[in-house]
């Protein structure tokens, strides 16, 4: 039996969480040095520590009872700008997967939504195809399939294909069962 996908439209920007948790989850599961990774720099937190390090000297220090009040006015605007400092700094990092993941579904927003690009999912391959062009892809080629709420994400070679659920013409558990048996279903 085969199993076919009829591309439709979607809206993208609901997806976005779904295609950047399974990025997320397929970097974390199989990890590779060709997709981006989210790197962590203490550049951030350095910077954050320093004039929270200097207010809490400040607040703490053993000065004269005349200069007190203004050491503490100093150390505490010291800390406020080291933790507003740190928040900042996490709120700017960007996350790579789901810059990747918008990538992925913007272009996924360029297909024709006339139904005329579609998966078929045979017991041989799957073939990809539209108006003008078919590429076929074997099962062995395809490295895994990760399930979320609305879609499936299929890494092939250096390819990723986002089919939604809603797009199915057929049986979902039906094809979870096919997929499962002819290739890594997450």
């Amino acid at each position: 039996m085969d199993y076919l996908f009829r591309f439709g439209s979607a809206d993208t920007s609901a997806l976005l969480p779904q295609v950047t948790h399974a990025l997320k989850r397929r970097a974390e599961l199989f990890p590779s040095p060709d997709r981006p990774k989210k790197h962590k720099s203490a550049l951030p937190f350095v910077l954050a520590s320093i004039p929270t390090v200097a207010g809490v000297l400040l607040a703490l220090g053993a000065v004269t009872p005349k200069k007190r009040k203004a050491c503490y006015a100093v150390g505490s605007a010291g800390i406020a700008a080291g933790a507003g400092t740190l928040l900042l700094g996490l709120s700017l990092r960007k996350d790579p997967l789901q810059e990747e993941a918008r990538l992925l579904l913007e272009r996924m927003a360029e297909l024709p939504h006339d139904q005329t690009v579609q998966a078929v999912f045979s017991s041989a391959a799957v073939i990809l195809m539209n108006s003008t062009e078919a590429r076929t892809v074997l099962y062995h080629d395809i490295s895994h399939v990760i399930e979320e709420e609305d879609l499936f994400l299929l890494t092939h070679g250096e390819q990723t294909t986002i089919l939604l659920k809603q797009d199915l013409v057929g049986d979902l558990d039906a094809f979870c069962d096919f997929i499962g048996d002819k290739t890594i279903l997450i």
